[in-house]
This record gives structure tokens, sequence and C-alpha cells, in this order.
């Protein structure tokens, strides 16, 4: 029996090409850091001319009991306000390789995070630029 090695290098190179991005978009993952106490609307990650921002990946968490709301969001206008405890935390998960974003915006807009209170706000979302 002869034994395969593969390395590392191989297999990332090997899932690029099984995984490569449809045309438009990109692996070009960022992270964005989230961290405010307003109320209302919060911008996370500004708006790109042209293109839309896919998170892939986020998670929250807060200091007193509030209401968090992801607005501009495909299809419908936001995600519903998602009550949270004092010192409770969110994670949305890693995309699936499915390939459905967690969350996407309109082209051309920001990812805005709105909370009902003025609790801080801290975390980080994962996410890309495409053209859709």
């Amino acid at each position: 029996m002869k034994k395969i090695v593969v390395s590392l290098v191989t297999l990332i190179a090997l899932a690029g090409l099984i995984l490569a991005p449809a045309s438009g978009q990109s692996f070009g993952t960022q992270a964005a850091t989230v961290s405010f106490t307003s109320t209302g609307n919060n911008t996370v990650i500004a708006a790109t001319a042209g293109k839309a921002v896919r998170v892939t990946w986020l998670w929250v968490c807060v200091s007193a009991a509030t209401n968090i709301t992801i607005v501009e969001v495909r299809p419908s206008t936001n995600s519903g306000a998602v009550p949270m405890t004092a010192n409770g935390c969110m994670t949305l998960p890693a995309v699936p390789l499915n390939g459905f974003p967690l969350a996407i915006t309109s082209v051309g807009n920001a990812f805005i995070i709105n909370q009902s209170g003025t609790a801080q706000v801290s975390g980080a979302v994962y996410y890309d630029l495409t053209n859709i």
C-alpha cells in the first residue's frame, strides 16, 4: 500500500479551484469592529459605490438589555428586532458551504445595526464586497 502525502499548500490550492468565487465576486474577506452606544442606526460597514456588503459571520455582545436590528438587508428592509439581555451575546456563524450569506445589503448601501437602547454594543463582522 502506497502512502499519499499531500501538502497543506496543495490542499489550499485545490480548495481555491473548487470554491472559486463567481464572476464579480472575491474571497476578499474583511473584518469590521462593532462598537457603539448610540440609539438608532449605527453604520458598521460604510457603503461602497457599485458594491453590496455580504456578511459572512457576525458576533455582538451588549452591556445592557436592548433590541438589535440588522438594517438594510435584502429583500426586506431589516431583520426584525432581536431582544438581548444585559451581558448577552449573539453569534451568527460563518457562511455554510451552500454559499448563502447571513445578510446582504442592496448595492451601494451600508451595513447598519440599529439598537433600541444605549447599551455598549461590541463585536465583529466579517464580510466581503460584491457586485451581486
